[in-house]
């Protein structure tokens, strides 16, 4: 599909803003259960990744239904082709009608985080040599643990992914923030311009995690289908760069506005 192609069937799905969550601390936990699946698979996480080690409240209050529904219609017969994950990614979109973009994209990373997070902490938990809890459920689930082990280079690239899509739904919020707050005229036509994009990225983070979905069950060795990854990460790259551009050139235009406003109050 082209981007317009995109463009049109994803507003098709997006209705009224009216549910409203603190996303930023949700991406806070994401962003946390990523980073210490960098640390089991012996990565790196991206620098973008160090700015969300944020303390979130005690009390916060978190989507959970609508994480565990997302996360059973992702991992629930796995997309087996790309038209079966555009698909998935359509039907996500709509159980999400009523959310801001860059909630979409938080509540369906955050319903591939459980999953991918469990995982990788039973993986961590069977090294351990006491009998807790976690040690006992990883024994319970070797042959899971197995599947992991010997495709470690599967799970690299899996999570490479998924560092970008967490990246990608960062920049996503960053620039929905700077869209509503825009009220000089330069920062209005930037945030116009911008927000014709944002349903076409939504859409790309959104099956790129799905297509990450289908890698769960093909590293607790349960399946040997998955979608390919490169084309995705291909395209997450582009989406990545991109919003990045768009997100510092709309910051770099209100300081260049708020240094005006300031002078302007000083000349007076």
């Amino acid at each position: 599909m082209t981007n317009e192609q995109i463009r049109e069937k994803v507003y098709e799905t997006h209705m009224s803003q009216n549910e409203n969550y603190d996303v930023e601390s949700l991406l806070i936990i994401v962003a946390n259960i990523i980073k210490h699946s960098n640390q089991i698979v012996g990565t790196d996480p991206p620098t973008d990744i160090k700015d969300l080690d944020k303390p979130f409240p005690d009390n916060l209050t978190l989507p959970c239904s609508k994480i565990k529904k997302i996360g059973y219609q992702m991992t629930r017969h796995p997309a087996r082709d790309s038209e079966h994950a555009q698909q998935k990614t359509m039907r996500i979109l709509h159980r999400l009608e009523n959310c801001n973009w860059g909630t979409k994209a938080t509540i369906t990373l955050a319903a591939f985080a459980v999953e991918y997070g469990n995982l990788l902490h039973l993986a961590e938990m069977k090294a351990i040599t006491d009998a807790s809890l976690g040690k006992l459920l990883a024994q319970l689930q070797n042959h899971w643990l197995q599947g992991i082990e010997t495709k470690r280079e599967a799970l690299a690239e899996l999570n490479k992914l998924v560092n970008m899509v967490l990246q990608a739904t960062q920049q996503i919020i960053k620039l929905e923030e700077w869209c509503n707050i825009s009220t000089a005229e330069t920062m209005k036509s930037l945030a116009e311009e911008a927000k014709k994009d944002i349903p076409v990225y939504v859409y790309w983070i959104i099956i790129a995690t799905v297509v990450c979905s289908t890698h769960i069950d093909y590293l607790k060795g349960d399946s040997e289908d998955k979608l390919e990854l490169s084309q995705f990460d291909q395209k997450l790259s582009s989406v990545l760069t991109n919003l990045k551009a768009t997100v510092t050139q709309i910051e770099t235009e209100g300081i260049r506005v708020v240094c005006e406003a300031i002078k302007s109050c000083c000349i007076i």
